[in-house]
């Protein structure tokens, strides 16, 4: 299994840097509602756990498994048919197999481009309402922008990835699959995500013919789920607080009350250490 990380303050600075941007209000990020928020984190959900349309090209096929379907998109364009979702649905052991190397180190960050945000000052009831662009955007543009929001420091430290997937969707005119657009933004990703050395591939890339997101009128989309260093400065984090609580006993009693007894907290303490080690072991020089 994997956990996805969605960190709240992520979101919003992601959130509220495309929406200035978009608005070319400065300010504008700082008024975002919870629609906006919630509209960009299931964005990128979409884009992660959508069922895939599989291309043609072997190397960025997704592995078909019992429910793989004889049609291909040579045979769905022979045939004239048009796009839809899916062909292979969202398979979890295919993305654990690929992000997550160690059981124990199964932390991700997810982010989606181009961020599809509700107007300015939206509210619930209009939420869905967003701007549409049915002109594709160029591959190159769209790996920029979601790049743009992928942090590389964490405090001094320059963030590393242990490995990573990007679900390319909208892909119907297999443009991202020509050699020269693939091989430079695999470039661009490398350099963008800095990697492992002992990992000798460490992103992994799927593509999807059938549209990113369709009604609302956004023809491609990069989503990126990765494995990176900047999971244990977080982790840090919350086990000294929880430690500190612990050590003065405080809400023992309410835990205890419900079956929370010392020796889970001990227990669990230690399964946290060992996570650390293992991410401070795969990132260490």
């Amino acid at each position: 299994d994997g956990i996805i990380l969605m960190h709240n303050e992520a979101s919003l600075q992601a959130t509220g840097k495309l929406l200035a941007k978009v608005t070319k209000n400065s300010r504008a990020g700082h008024s975002l509602s919870f629609p906006q928020l919630n509209h960009n984190v299931a964005h990128s959900l979409a884009g992660l756990m959508c069922p895939i349309t599989p291309s043609g090209r072997s190397d960025l096929r997704v592995t078909p498994h019992v429910y793989a379907s004889p049609l291909t998109a040579s045979m769905l364009q022979k045939e004239k048919k048009e796009w839809s979702y899916g062909e292979y649905p969202f398979d979890i052991a295919d993305l654990v197999t690929s992000v997550c190397p160690q059981a124990s180190m199964k932390f991700l960050d997810l982010k989606s481009g181009p961020f599809v945000i509700p107007p300015y000052g939206s509210s619930a009831k209009d939420a869905a309402s967003v701007p549409v662009t049915h002109v594709p955007r160029a591959w190159k543009d769209i790996t920029a922008e979601l790049l743009e929001t992928v942090p590389r420091y964490s405090g001094p430290d320059l963030v590393q990835t242990m490995s990573a997937m990007v679900i390319v969707r909208g892909d119907s005119d297999m443009s991202f699959e020509h050699d020269h657009v693939y091989s430079g933004l695999k470039d661009r990703f490398t350099r963008g995500l800095p990697t492992v050395s002992w990992n000798p591939f460490p992103i992994d890339f799927k593509t999807s013919l059938a549209p990113a997101l369709p009604a609302h009128g956004v023809p491609r989309s990069l989503t990126l789920c990765s494995n990176r260093s900047s999971i244990i400065p977080y982790l840090d984090a919350i086990v000294q607080g929880a430690m500190d609580k612990y050590t003065v006993g405080a809400y023992m009693h309410w835990y205890e009350r419900y079956g929370a007894d010392e020796e889970l907290f001990k227990q669990s303490f230690e399964i946290l250490a060992n996570v650390l080690g293992d991410y401070r072991d795969a990132f260490a020089p």
